[in-house]
């Protein structure tokens, strides 16, 4: 089995290093991680005021998920390695990671070789002072 940065990158999803070294998904409803040989795991965390018990009520009833502990604030799901997609994104709301399309690449890169269209003031003839007016704006000598 591909280890979760494979299928993360494979899917798009966003991940990052965790603390012991491995690879987590992070989501807005927890984080996905690596349980065990051929299983992945979606941690469930939430605080008892918001709604995001409920989320775990409606999680126990999928079938893709399996529950493996719950606590006073936290779940763990178990779910095998091909549901990632529909866990990440269902359950988990992991956000994809941002790839341009090979025309918006083009785009941006004739716009870098463009000219910017702006003048600094050296350029401009211009020097700070708008009709000789001072710091506080009134005119010289009146």
């Amino acid at each position: 089995m591909p280890d979760l940065r494979e299928l993360a990158e494979r899917h798009r999803l966003r991940h990052q290093k965790a603390p012991d070294g491995g690879t987590i998904v992070p989501g807005k409803r927890g984080f996905i991680y690596r349980h065990g040989p051929g299983r992945l795991g979606w941690a469930l965390v939430y605080d008892n005021g918001s709604g995001t018990a409920r989320w775990k009520e409606k999680a126990k009833r999928d079938p893709a998920l399996s529950l493996q502990l719950e606590a006073e604030c936290e779940a763990l799901f178990t779910f095998a390695p091909e549901d990632l997609p529909y866990v990440a994104r269902r359950w988990c709301q992991a956000k994809r990671r941002r790839q341009a399309r090979p025309s918006d690449l083009a785009n941006l890169q004739k716009a870098r070789r463009l000219p910017t269209g702006r003048v600094s003031r050296s350029q401009n003839g211009r020097s700070g002072r708008l009709n000789g007016s001072g710091p506080s704006g009134a005119e010289d000598g009146a």
